[in-house]
């Protein structure tokens, strides 16, 4: 029985009395490799892994030669894992055909994700292109795609001559050796002696060919140009006497000079009309001269070039399919993908690798990643490849590559060079011999990059750890000393590199940790969120729990997690940093941890221990300018957290701490600093009148354009939006939501993204489009909860009440809102539910909130919007119901305020103009003249609005009060008010239509 691969080598290794590891070490393989391939884990190596092998043994010529079947009948058992894509000949070919070169390759999978170029091929074949160039990276899959086209002319009589260039330069003409010997073994006896004519000069090619044709003149000698020229001669009348043919040259970049010549001379000869060269090359690798004469040849007759580029994840799909022998989901592409950036060969290793390490589990529809697996180790094969690549290069080289596997798979010679301890004509020279291995291309001046990812970490997996951290540290000093400049980037590698020094030498914990820092900094800055919450916890790591840095990098951290919606999480890093701060006595970090906190807050109660952390923080801070911005955050987020005032203390500090904040940001001689820490909390909280709103938002805008502070433009273009609607100015509303969905896309931040989709919900309702309005809700109520806001749900519970009035649906909805207690401290939300309440047919618990609510004062606790929302919902349920002791008091409350339209909170909804609802209360007074009035302004405000709603209301309002009066065209004001609620299907506003006049 023969013997395998694995088992032939182990027997030649005892006999060298050599261990696994010092063979290894003298073929310029790894240890893991040999280990692999004695125990047949690793079958079918390459050809130049069996020379070395063979070399480091010192084996006989028969001994390589077996060694070589042994590893080509592994080859052939490896292959049954797919179909075989195998191009073979005829024993004895029939008279007179063509013909058929052997050439006999296996390959682990089926051929995919090349059908555009295999029909370019298939073209170029067609229109019998003289010359194609097929250029790409090692393992790209140059040779499966032109055996794929070999096997399908080889079907179908087109003769297959295939020449590979090698590695080892094995002599002059090398790849047109094997092309000339195949062609002279396959080709018709008679055929191959009309192709020759008697030309001596093709022994020099193969010396046998006598065998076949018979005795031939001796070559000719003369100077070297005429030898070579008939040689060129013979060469290309042997080509052309056999065809069809295609001569494929694989691997072109190790080709000879002669045969570059050669080729060169073929490609140019007329007499080969049925003739294509098909030629394979890593263009990386191509000496320049070479390239230089390949492109040349596209002067002298038909040329095409074929780039082959990564597997999209269709083809690696397949691919990976194919080796796995199932089905696979996407995530394990996704992840191959990732690990080899869709090269073919480092795809399939890499998943034999996957494979091999039970990295993949079979589920019922086919393979999925296990979890935890991890893509971080190169392919056994994949680093055999790459190692020896880079052991064949210089010593100083190998320091570059190591270097460089440390910062990246880009580099900078600036950064490189200095930390590999190498300048002038030594870097120089490195880096190209770096170029010329193609493990490097170079991207710009100065400036290389990894040729594939898995090479930087084939170079980095070389490296001991002591190692690392040295390379690591010179890296940091090359950068610190100004190499670069200092950008976010280089920031971030500083964060990266002193870290890795870190783990090793504990003595550079603060410089790694202020670094960490920093790169937290850049990351935020850049709304790279999740890069920012790992580098602040690095920080918090490195530091002393005891620090001021510990706790400056707990409130850090606190600001990441909160923007990146992980609210309780940032909550309780924020806490943890003020214990730290008040042991330390820094009321600096005591108040920006207090910030922190009280960022958050519901909207439905008091929240004492976050008002408390405000105000304790407050009154810490010591009475000097550098507090001055700690303080102004403090006071607007305290106005935020007692919006309500739920309590009569609480209602009066918010109306002190308005006054003074809003006294500022009303002066002209405010600094734009101040204003940008005053636009870091919510200014729209502070004001009742949106003309000052507006004024003062557009000036934070301003200054938060200026200074590019993302936060505080969607502080200024959100509170825009409110003066606007507001004011009942709808298109300044529509430019708002444009610009603050624009700034939302950049924060990527959930809280804003929910909030730029209420705006837009807003919009909707006022329009009557309700579908959009309850879709744009529900992704509002997604992104909220995403952001841990406390107050999405009750946005979205608000939203829902507002259109189900219109539509009709009120008495379906009301059992949740009695039920929803929470919320019924709230005075708009109370309202509501009133309002509800009186057109879902519960008049009596109607009557009972509307009584309760104005017997508690309109002029109580809530601030800005929230007084006039629950005032008109108020005034919407006593017109509607009739209930005349109340009107008068509501319509002072209406009156009395500088709003022209009905905003519900902070841009919850909104309900019709001002207008509307004093008309309404004024009709119930019988106050007829003033009610009119009052109902067409509220008509041509909502027509300029576009607020169809509204419109159909105020119409069958007006309709009512033209009636009472005895007045013309209340009959066709109802009949447009009907026809408008039954277009828009508001049920609900018929319904009240209806109601009104009867």
């Amino acid at each position: 029985m023969t013997e395998g691969f694995g088992t032939l080598l182990r027997r030649h290794r005892l006999a060298a009395s050599l261990t696994q590891e010092a063979l290894a070490e003298r073929a310029a393989v790894s240890a893991t490799a040999v280990a692999a391939l004695e125990r047949g884990r690793r079958r079918a190596p390459r050809l130049s892994t069996v020379r070395q092998l063979a070399r480091a043994l010192d084996l006989s010529p028969e001994a390589v030669a077996e060694l070589a079947r042994a590893a080509d009948a592994d080859a052939q058992t490896e292959a049954t894992v797919a179909p075989a894509v195998t191009t073979t000949v005829d024993a004895e070919p029939s008279p007179g055909a063509p013909p058929r070169a052997e050439r006999a390759r296996t390959w682990r999978t089926r051929f995919v994700g090349r059908a555009d170029e295999l029909a370019q091929l298939r073209r170029a074949w067609s229109d019998r292109q003289r010359l194609v160039v097929i250029a790409g990276e090692a393992g790209i899959g140059k040779t499966r795609l032109t055996s794929a086209l070999a096997e399908e002319l080889a079907r179908s009589g087109v003769a297959i001559a295939w020449g590979r260039g090698s590695e080892e330069g094995l002599g002059a003409y090398a790849p047109f050796v094997e092309v000339a010997r195949q062609i002279v073994t396959a080709a018709d006896p008679a055929r191959l002696a009309s192709a020759v004519g008697g030309r001596g000069e093709l022994t020099r090619l193969v010396p046998d060919i006598e065998t076949r044709v018979g005795p031939l003149p001796p070559v000719t000698v003369a100077e070297a140009g005429t030898e070579q020229r008939l040689l060129f001669e013979a060469v290309g009348a042997l080509i052309a006497g056999c065809a069809p043919v295609v001569v494929v040259l694989d691997d072109l970049h190790w080709a000879d000079r002669a045969s570059i010549a050669l080729l060169h001379y073929l490609v140019r000869d007329e007499a080969l009309t049925d003739v294509m060269v098909v030629a394979t090359a890593r263009d990386s690798e191509l000496d320049p001269a070479v390239a230089g004469l390949l492109a040349d040849l596209g002067r002298h007759a038909p040329t095409l070039r074929v780039d082959l580029h990564p597997l999209d994840d269709d083809g690696l799909a397949a691919l990976v399919g194919d080796v796995v022998g199932a089905s696979v989901g996407n995530e394990v592409v996704r992840y191959i993908a990732d690990a080899t950036d869709g090269n073919p060969f480092f795809a399939e290793e890499m998943t034999v690798q996957l494979i091999d390490t039970g990295a993949l589990v079979d589920v019922e529809h086919g393979a999925v990643l296990r979890t935890g697996a991890d893509s971080g180790a190169v392919p056994d094969r994949v680093r055999e490849m790459l190692h020896r690549r880079v052991l064949a290069l210089g010593r100083e080289t190998q320091d570059l590559l190591a270097t460089a596997s440390i910062i990246g798979r880009q580099f900078d010679l600036r950064i490189a060079g200095p930390a590999a301890a190498l300048d002038g004509l030594r870097l120089a020279d490195a880096v190209d011999d770096a170029l010329l291995s193609g493990l490097v291309d170079e991207t710009g001046p100065g400036r290389l990059a990894f040729s594939h990812a898995l090479v930087q970490r084939a170079v980095g997996e070389r490296l001991s750890s002591a190692r690392a951290a040295v390379i690591h540290r010179r890296v940091a000093e090359a950068i610190e000393a100004g190499a670069v400049d200092a950008d976010a980037a280089a920031v971030q590698d500083l964060a990266r590199h002193w870290a890795a020094v870190a783990v090793v030498d504990p003595s550079v914990a603060t410089t790694a940790a202020t670094w960490a820092v920093r790169a937290g900094d850049a990351a935020l800055a850049a709304a790279a969120a999740d890069e920012a919450i790992a580098r602040y916890e690095q920080a918090s790591e490195l530091w002393s729990a005891a620090s001021r840095g510990h706790a400056d990098a707990l409130v850090r951290l606190g600001d990441a997690l909160q923007y990146r919606g992980r609210a309780d999480e940032a909550d309780g890093r924020y806490r943890q940093a003020l214990h730290v701060a008040a042991a330390l006595d820094d009321p600096a970090l005591e108040a920006r941890a207090a910030i922190g906190l009280g960022r958050r807050y519901p909207y439905w109660e008091s929240d004492s221990d976050r008002i408390g952390a405000l105000e304790h923080a407050l009154a810490t801070l010591k009475d000097e300018p550098d507090h001055d911005a700690l303080r102004l955050t403090i006071m607007g987020l305290l106005v935020t957290q007692m919006i309500n005032g739920f309590r009569a203390e609480e209602a009066a500090r918010r109306d002190e701490l308005v006054d003074a904040l809003a006294a500022e940001a009303d002066n002209p001689e405010t600094s734009d600093a101040t204003l940008s820490h005053l636009g870091k909390t919510r200014v729209y909280d502070w004001y009742e009148d949106p003309v000052r709103l507006d004024r003062v938002a557009r000036r934070v805008a301003d200054v938060g354009e200026r200074r590019n502070d993302l936060r505080v433009i969607a502080v200024a273009r959100f509170a825009i939006g409110l003066a606007a609607l507001d004011r009942g100015e709808m298109d300044d509303l529509r430019v708002a939501a444009d610009h603050y969905d624009a700034v939302a896309r950049q924060l990527d931040d959930p809280r804003e993204h929910s909030q730029a989709a209420t705006v837009r919900a807003t919009i909707a309702f006022v329009e009557g489009r309700y579908d959009d309005s309850e879709s744009l809700s529900n992704d509002a109520l997604t992104f909220g909860r995403a952001s841990g806001d406390y107050n999405a749900e009750l946005v979205f519970y608000a939203q829902g009440l507002l259109r189900a009035v219109d539509q009709g649906l009120a008495a379906a909805v009301l059992p949740l809102l009695v039920d929803t207690d929470d919320y019924q401290q709230i005075p708009s939300f109370t309202a509501g539910t009133a309002l509800c309440a009186a057109v879902g047919g519960e008049p009596e618990l109607a009557r009972e909130l509307v009584e309760r609510l104005v017997r508690a004062g309109l002029d109580g606790s809530p601030r800005g919007a929230d007084r006039l929302a629950p005032t008109a919902f108020l005034a919407h349920t006593t017109a509607s119901l009739g209930l005349v002791e109340f009107a008068e008091r509501l319509l002072a409350a209406l009156l009395g305020q500088p709003c022209t339209a009905v905003r519900v909170g902070p841009l919850i909804g909104w309900w019709g103009p001002v207008d509307h609802h004093a008309g309404a209360l004024l009709r119930l007074l019988g106050r007829l003249d003033e009610a009119e009035a009052h109902l067409r302004h509220a008509l041509e405000l909502e027509t300029r609005m576009g607020a169809r709603p509204f419109l159909a209301r105020t119409r069958g309002e007006l309709a009512t009060v033209l009636e009472l009066r005895g007045a013309s065209g209340a009959d066709a004001l109802r009949s447009a008010a009907l026809a408008e609620a039954d277009a828009l299907g508001a049920a609900g506003i018929a319904a009240e239509i209806g109601a009104t006049d009867s």
